[in-house]
């Protein structure tokens, strides 16, 4: 099974509002990591990991502009934004 499978199959997983949940949990962790004071201990405590915490970063933030764009504009659908 593939990353994006998984999150498919998680996302239909037992009750409608598993999306809901996958999407604010998301959200929330995106908030949490791309705050200013813990950006910092971020890229310290993942700096020799198994990913960059640069990359990981620019993913939360681009992210959270998907997110935000998403729900200013539900009709947008999964283009919303897709540039942001």
């Amino acid at each position: 099974m593939t990353n994006q499978e998984f999150v498919d199959d998680l996302m239909q997983f037992e009750h409608p509002m598993m999306q809901v949940f996958m999407l604010e949990a998301v959200s929330y962790y995106a908030n949490v990591i791309t705050q200013p004071d813990e950006k910092a201990k971020f890229i310290k405590k993942h700096e020799n990991g198994f990913f960059s915490p640069e990359a990981w970063l620019h993913c939360a933030e681009r992210f959270k502009k998907r997110y935000e764009a998403r729900h200013k504009n539900p009709k947008l659908g999964i283009h919303a934004n897709r540039n942001a």
